[in-house]
């Protein structure tokens, strides 16, 4: 889980690659299954299509949403995996004795690992210290992530360490504003003429030259 999805996650390809038609192919595949089943099984058609129609509005597909991918935005499309898991259960429950104690057993399991998952991934919403940890280890290569981790090692005057984040996060994203600005304040109060002052001040001359041009 990650609160910040960005390409260094979902490596993004402008060609179609063995990966890129392996995933189209399984997601064709996944479509046609559930129009099939609706004159089969009913529920498991519907939840294979409720699936795909809930998230296609956020998708980015038919129109742009604004966003790569967010966890928020898969509540929906969500309900379709516990239809399917309750339509999987509901299935071996009817198996006899011993179906009964297998699908009961599962839908123990699921739900204490639910639970403690739910429990570990709150930790990280504790405080803003936390946050910033939580998004630099499962996306280390965001730059968002290393300049928010700065700051919050800059707040807790820890500077060294505020700097290198800040570092790490201009190696990553050099034609980005924020993180140069992030490391040229950082040193010395962002002291007029310095390099890094220089360097965070024209990358935040381009970005805002080109906010300003596509306004226009």
């Amino acid at each position: 889980l990650c609160s910040d999805y960005d390409f260094s996650i979902i490596p993004k390809t402008t060609t179609l690659t063995a990966s890129a038609l392996l995933s189209l192919a399984i997601v064709a595949s996944i479509i046609v299954t559930g129009i099939v089943m609706l004159w089969r099984e009913r529920l498991s058609a519907f939840a294979i299509l409720f699936f795909f129609i809930t998230i296609s509005t956020v998708a980015n597909i038919a129109f742009p949403v604004g966003i790569l991918i967010a966890e928020r935005v898969l509540y929906l499309p969500s309900i379709s995996i516990c239809l399917l898991a309750g339509a999987g259960l509901e299935r071996l429950y009817r198996y006899g004795k011993s179906g009964k104690v297998v699908a009961i057993g599962l839908f123990c399991l699921l739900l204490l690992a639910a639970i403690g998952r739910d429990y570990y991934r709150n930790l990280d919403w504790q405080d803003d210290p936390s946050y910033a940890r939580a998004l630099v280890k499962v996306a280390p290569n965001n730059p968002k992530a290393r300049v928010s981790l700065g700051m919050q090692y800059n707040r807790n005057g820890q500077r060294l360490e505020a700097e290198e984040e800040m570092k790490k996060a201009v190696e990553l994203a050099p034609e980005h504003a924020r993180p140069a600005h992030g490391l040229g304040w950082r040193k010395g109060g962002v002291r007029c003429g310095s390099v890094d002052h220089r360097r965070g001040s024209s990358a935040l001359g381009s970005s805002a030259g080109l906010s300003s041009g596509t306004a226009n």
